[in-house]
C-alpha cells in the first residue's frame, strides 16, 4: 500500500485464535510498520469464541494503538452445505441446492462474532474498540438483527426465567453497534442505502469490490446514478466517503484530489431517473 498511502489502507491477517500474545506482538508490529487495521477469522471452529476474556489482550493493544479490526464476509461451515471434500468433489446431485443455501446464510456468520462481543460485555471493557464488517453488502439483515439483541435486553420479562445476563453491560447491544462498529457494504443496493437512518447513517461505507465480477465496475458511474439519485447529497457523501475519512482517519485533501479527478459528480444525487 506503499504507493499510494492516500488511498489504500493495508489489513494484515492476524490469526488470532492460537496465540493470543503472538498476535499481540503482531499488531504491534503491524503498527511499527505502518499498518493500523487488522483482520482476524470470522469463524473459530473448534476454538474459543469472541466472548472468552482470553482475548482480552488483543483487544486491548488494538484500543490503544487505535487498530481497526475486520471481520470479513465469505467464511462459513463449508462442508454441511457442500460436502467434505469440496471444492475437489462436487456433490451438487446428492446436496441439491448448496449455493443458494450458502448465500442466505453466508451473511449471518458475518454478524454472529459481533453477537459474541456485545454480550460478551468486549464493548464494555473496551469502549474505543473498532470494529468493522467488511463486504457486508447485505445489510438489509442488520436492522432485524439489532432489533432481536436489544428485545433481549430490554424485554426483562420474556426472558425472566433465564436470570440475568444483562447487568454487566451498561448500554444496549444497538447502542455498542452505534458507537463501536462500522459496515464496509461492498455493492450496496438501492434498497440498503433506504435503511441508512435506520442502520446509522455514520455507519455505512460504501465500496465497488473491484475487481470481482460482482463488483460494480465496470459500470461505476451507472451504479452511482441508479443508487444514488434523490438521496440527499449530505447522506450520499458519507456513506461513498466522509464516513470512511473519519473512521479510518484519512488524509481528506489528498483524498478530494482523488475525488477531483475520477469520482462521481454530485450531480448523481440530484438526477430524477435511471442510467441509460
Amino acid at each position: 500500500c506503499a504507493n499510494d498511502p492516500a488511498r489504500h489502507i493495508g489489513v494484515a491477517s492476524i490469526p488470532l485464535l492460537w496465540d493470543v500474545q503472538q498476535a499481540v506482538d503482531a499488531v504491534r508490529w503491524c503498527v511499527d510498520n505502518g499498518l493500523k487495521s487488522v483482520m482476524i477469522p470470522t469463524l473459530w471452529g473448534d476454538n474459543d469464541p469472541y466472548h472468552h476474556v482470553k482475548y482480552d489482550p488483543f483487544w486491548e493493544v488494538c484500543q490503544e494503538l487505535g487498530v481497526i479490526v475486520h471481520f470479513h464476509s465469505g467464511p462459513a461451515p463449508q462442508p454441511e452445505y457442500f460436502g467434505e471434500q469440496w471444492p475437489m468433489e462436487d456433490l451438487s446431485d446428492k446436496l441439491p441446492g448448496a449455493m443458494g443455501i450458502y448465500v442466505s446464510e453466508v451473511m449471518w456468520w458475518l454478524y454472529r462474532p459481533l453477537t459474541f462481543m456485545i454480550w460478551g460485555g468486549v464493548f464494555e471493557r473496551f469502549p474505543r474498540l473498532k470494529v468493522v464488517l467488511t463486504e457486508g453488502g447485505t445489510v438489509f439483515m442488520l436492522p432485524p438483527w439489532l432489533r432481536l439483541l436489544d428485545h433481549n435486553y430490554f424485554d426483562v420479562q420474556f426472558s425472566a426465567k433465564l436470570g440475568d445476563f444483562r447487568s454487566h453491560l451498561s448500554m444496549s447491544p444497538g447502542e455498542y453497534f452505534q458507537r463501536n462498529v462500522a459496515v464496509g457494504a461492498s455493492c450496496v443496493p438501492r434498497a440498503d442505502i433506504e435503511l441508512r437512518n435506520i442502520i446509522g447513517i455514520d455507519k455505512m461505507m460504501w465500496g465497488s469490490d473491484y475487481p470481482h465480477p460482482e463488483g460494480t465496475w465496470p459500470h461505476t458511474q451507472e451504479y452511482y446514478l441508479n443508487t444514488f439519485a434523490g438521496i440527499p447529497e449530505k447522506d450520499g457523501r458519507k456513506i461513498l466517503g466522509e464516513n470512511a475519512i473519519a473512521w479510518y482517519g484519512l488524509d481528506r485533501a489528498r483524498l478530494q484530489a482523488v475525488a477531483d479527478r475520477i469520482g462521481p459528480s454530485s450531480a448523481i444525487f440530484h438526477a430524477t431517473g435511471e442510467a441509460a
